[in-house]
This record gives C-alpha cells, structure tokens and sequence, in this order.
C-alpha cells in the first residue's frame, strides 16, 4: 500500500420512508420475518415470503426506517428486488404463423 493513502469503506446509509418518498427514488427494505418492502419512486408494495410477486400497500404500511436506494444495494441483492415473475394474468405475446 502506497504511503499516505487510506481506503475508507463505507456502508450503504440507511433512510427513512420519508426519505425515501421525498426523494422519490427507488428503494428497497425488508423486515425481520424476511417480508421485502420496494418503493417504486411512488409506490410502496411488499411482498411475503409465501407470495409470489409484490402487491402495493398504503405507506403506513411499510416499514418507517432502513430504507436502501436501489443504487446502493449489492448487484445480487439489486437483481432479486427488480425481477419481475411473468405471472399467467400476463398478456401473451402475440406469435404470428
């Protein structure tokens, strides 16, 4: 290591869900019994570890603090919080013969 030069790391600083919302950024949480809450930039939705996609609900809803921004999250975790699971109410592509 070159004298005089210091690498700091820092970790991914946690916000409020308002924050968050004032922000109007995307942002993910999740709580103790393994529930992930996103905020779209305008919506809150969770989703339980027994569902298979997210659902919306009202903000008092989500938890009030630990918010990440989908920029700081770690790319594995980032990829888990954006995927979206094609569900069957899904329009099928329309294949031409």
């Amino acid at each position: 290591m070159m004298a005089g030069v210091r690498l700091t790391v820092t970790a991914p600083q946690r916000q409020s869900r308002y924050q968050v919302r004032a922000a109007a950024a995307p942002a993910w949480t999740a709580d103790d019994k393994g529930t992930l809450y996103r905020f779209d930039g305008l919506r809150f939705s969770r989703r339980r570890r027994r569902d298979d996609g997210f659902s919306l609900v009202p903000a008092w809803q989500a938890p009030c603090y630990g918010w990440l921004r989908l920029s700081e999250v770690p790319l594995p975790a980032a990829a888990a919080v954006t995927t979206r699971s094609r569900s069957s109410a899904d329009p099928q592509p329309h294949l031409a013969a």
